[in-house]
């Protein structure tokens, strides 16, 4: 199993790169700067998903003591590594996306606002629509967090549209609380995978809440503040960008976005409800490594912390903008 192992220092140097190269994407101030910053961080997330999921297959057949800790511990060691790769090419790599194209179209176009409007205004409503449609017909959770983080793109865009400084800070807000939402629902995930086990089915979830309270109730948390319910931070993130939207004239993109979150309401929901309402006696009990755990922890109270205090975020965000 040591040979198993043997690539963890290129695992966690590709991921300083990765962290790297959004950093300097997100600070570039010429293009040139941004194809570089692009370039690090996209071979090097390229290569972590070439990383082989040979870890935590699991043993057949029965196996001794030290082998089965061994597989144990490699199997929880993976998860955290494939939690961290999927949470780079989702949320982090969001944000830094993002945060150039509020740079590019903020500070070097502001003028031309009458051509690309229109443009980011159809890629607001159609991600929107697309993605959370496209989710509803998911039963892999790993897809659904995919399609809905689509739109949840198409959200951010609507600050773009705007072309005011509460938008720029609306979409840096989002940004914060996107990233401890779909990271904990990332690593709920995850760890409901086991060792080699197809976790990510929606119908692993059913009676999680009798199995393991404490993650049924933060993927209940998470899917909550995905879905816009107040008093969670999904539900500020959403109110800032639709305030920001109404206040430049934007109604029909705002009204759009409501829809859009209606419908994002049936497939978040519906993980709860599998959870609460649905029964499995023969699922076992999620293992989970302390690490995952942690990192569930913070992501919840992080969400219920901005929910409940979110013009101090907000002021922070509006802080941050540097032009």
């Amino acid at each position: 199993p040591q040979s198993e192992h043997e690539n963890k220092a290129e695992y966690f140097t590709l991921l300083l790169m990765s962290v790297a190269g959004m950093m300097f994407l997100a600070k570039s101030g010429n293009l040139i700067t941004v194809f570089l910053s692009l370039e690090l961080f996209s071979i090097s997330l390229y290569i972590l998903c070439g990383f082989s999921a040979k870890h935590g297959t699991g043993k057949e057949g029965p196996g001794s003591a030290p082998e089965l800790s061994w597989a144990t511990l490699s199997s929880q060691e993976a998860s955290v590594k494939y939690m961290l790769t999927g949470a780079f090419a989702s949320a982090i790599l969001v944000a830094a996306v993002f945060a150039v194209i509020v740079r590019i179209f903020f500070t070097s176009f502001p003028d031309l606002d009458k051509i690309w409007m229109p443009i980011l205004f159809g890629a607001s409503v159609l991600t929107m629509l697309v993605g959370n449609t496209a989710a509803i017909f998911q039963d892999d959770l790993k897809r659904m967090l995919a399609y809905s983080g689509v739109a949840h793109a198409g959200y951010l865009l609507i600050g773009i549209v705007t072309n005011t400084q509460e938008g720029m800070a609306s979409i840096l807000f989002y940004l914060a609380v996107y990233l401890f939402m779909n990271i904990g629902a990332f690593a709920v995930v995850f760890m409901m995978e086991g060792e080699g086990l197809e976790g990510n089915s929606i119908n692993r979830f059913k009676g999680l809440a009798k199995r393991s309270p404490f993650i049924a109730a933060a993927m209940s948390l998470f899917m909550v503040s995905l879905a816009g319910f107040p008093p969670t931070a999904g539900f500020f993130g959403k109110l800032f960008l639709f305030y920001a939207a109404i206040k430049k004239g934007y109604i029909l993109i705002t009204v759009l976005a409501v829809v859009a979150s209606i419908v994002s309401v049936y497939f978040y929901l519906r993980v709860i409800v599998m959870m609460y309402f649905h029964e499995d006696e023969s699922a076992p009990k999620p293992a989970t490594h302390k690490g995952m755990r942690a990192l569930v922890t913070v992501s919840s109270i992080a969400v219920l912390a901005i929910g409940i205090f979110p013009s101090f975020l907000m002021e922070l965000a509006r802080g941050a903008i540097p032009f």
